[in-house]
């Protein structure tokens, strides 16, 4: 593993969780020309991009979930969208809170982020998401019918940097089809054994909803070629 990630790790593990600790390590990871020498090291690294291909997949939300490091109970991770110009487009992911708490900065492109409040009403279904033993396997277990009353719309930046706890329900969309989108988060310990899922009741009746679809594991090949995209995306020289 990169010492940068090793020693993000460790600083991670000096604090409670803290939003504004973990925004600092987030800061440290990616302030250039230090993500430039951090991706170059991960690339070089045969082992390393193993270790990563058996923790990543991609997700059903529409993006590769490349998990870079674990350790303390933290992960920090990078999330790519990449580019689908000329291919039928983003998938919109499903509203959804999480099991614990996050830092992030966008490092490429940008999206819209929305959060949300839970109504009643039947609009949504809702759904207790669980992760399985597998990093490809989950359960979501019907809770009822919902609606969803927007509570804001931002629109982030590469550059732009944010905490989120684990209760607000929000999604992200991805900006210009024709670039590619990444961000990179620093994920605290979890806090609870399931979370919520929101999926519109009309994507049953046009097509399978993306969080009803599988995720799927990762090479590494394929973490191999994502990270080689987020470096070109970045302007990295790799040779």
């Amino acid at each position: 593993m990169p010492d940068a990630l090793t020693d993000a790790l460790d600083l991670l593990s000096r604090s409670d969780i803290d939003p504004g600790h973990m925004l600092g390590v987030v800061h440290r990871l990616t302030a250039r020309p230090s993500l430039d020498l951090l991706l170059r090291r991960m690339l070089s690294d045969a082992t390393f991009l193993a270790d990563v291909s058996a923790m990543s997949v991609r997700h059903a939300n529409g993006f590769d979930k490349l998990v870079l490091a674990t350790g303390h109970g933290y992960q920090i991770r990078l999330h790519v969208w990449h580019c689908t110009e000329g291919v039928g487009g983003r998938a919109l992911e499903n509203a959804h809170s999480h099991r614990w708490c996050f830092a992030t900065r966008i490092l490429t492109g940008s999206y819209t982020a929305w959060t949300f409040v839970p109504r009643p009403g039947a609009d949504f279904e809702h759904y207790a998401y669980s992760p399985g033993a597998r990093v490809d396997d989950y359960a979501m277990e019907f809770v009822g019918g919902s609606n969803l009353e927007v509570t804001s719309v931002a629109d982030h930046q590469a550059g732009s940097m944010y905490w989120l706890d684990p209760s607000t329900v929000h999604r992200v969309s991805p900006g210009d089809s024709a670039r590619l989108s990444s961000s990179l988060l620093v994920i605290a310990p979890p806090t609870k054994q399931s979370t919520n899922v929101f999926v519109p009741v009309a994507a049953f009746a046009s097509a399978q909803p993306v969080g009803a679809a599988d995720h799927m594991p990762m090479t590494t090949d394929d973490v191999l070629r994502s990270l080689e995209a987020l470096a070109v995306a970045l302007g990295v020289f790799l040779a």
